[in-house]
């Protein structure tokens, strides 16, 4: 089980790299597993059409599988995604106050891949798209883990 202080020091690590900055989400669940992130729609997210950025959905799927592979993993590996396939079934624009929810799932871990199933959800439950990812488990090497 991840504890809160794990969780809490989990977030400051990813909020280390720039991009995770720019996109302002936070893990708020990642546990047996499984893994939450929120996020707020922005403006900086919108394409030309006033609608989330497809990518984004990417990204969402992408942090969220790691989040749910690093709750069950926790050592001093890297995960490294290897190949990701996410459809876009509904799309959303900015509505006051609303969040989007990425919810993942890890299916199985092996010594050197693992699989997720992720999704991403708006503020009202609707499935707004849904992804596969593969991890490929690599060694750490450039100093202490993340979770050190």
């Amino acid at each position: 089980m991840t504890t809160r202080e794990e969780l809490r020091l989990f977030n400051e690590g990813f909020r280390h790299i720039p991009y995770h900055q720019f996109i302002d989400f936070e893990v708020t669940m990642a546990e047996d597993g499984k893994a939450e992130i929120r996020v707020p729609v922005k403006e900086h997210l919108i394409n030309l059409a006033g609608m989330v950025h497809g990518g984004f959905y990417y990204t969402l799927c992408d942090l969220a599988a790691f989040a749910a592979a690093w709750s069950v993993l926790k050592g001093k590996q890297l995960l490294v995604t290897s190949d990701i396939n996410v459809s876009v079934l509904a799309a959303q624009g900015i509505v006051p106050g609303s969040e989007l929810v990425a919810r993942a799932e890890l299916l199985k871990a092996g010594r050197r891949l693992v699989f997720v199933d992720a999704e991403v959800f708006n503020h009202e439950g609707t499935l707004l798209a849904a992804g596969r990812v593969t991890k490929t488990v690599l060694p750490w090497k450039n100093g202490p883990a993340p979770r050190e």
